[in-house]
């Protein structure tokens, strides 16, 4: 099942970087977004609530993506501040994607705990 998101996500990512290329002369810049885990309705309806707050603490900010995190990036990326930013895809997965490598989840080291 893991080739029809790493397919979908090529494709966007390609897609954005082609397009942003053919419509930077007509003043249109082309950025995707790639949310991380969020709880949707259709997730957490097809995700073990433990499950889903188990792997959600996994990543380095330890919570899943709200929609309000998306909607703020999308808001950035509209914005003049974001005027250069064109070609690129923007992870808002709160560093997870930094997590992984060649398929495998590279697990954070655990923090030594405080002296006392």
């Amino acid at each position: 099942p893991w080739v029809h998101l790493c397919t979908a996500k090529s494709f966007q990512r390609i897609y954005t970087m082609g397009l942003s290329s053919e419509m930077a002369n007509h003043g249109v810049r082309v950025v995707g977004v790639a949310p991380g885990l969020v709880p949707t309705e259709g997730m957490l309806a097809a995700t073990d609530p433990a499950a889903f707050k188990a792997l959600a603490e996994q990543g380095p900010l330890g919570r899943a993506c709200s929609p309000e995190d998306v909607a703020a990036a999308v808001v950035f990326v509209a914005s003049d501040e974001a005027s250069f930013m064109t070609g690129t895809i923007l992870p808002i997965d709160g560093g997870t994607s930094s997590l992984v490598r060649g398929g495998r989840r590279m697990m954070r080291p655990a923090a030594p705990a405080p002296a006392r």
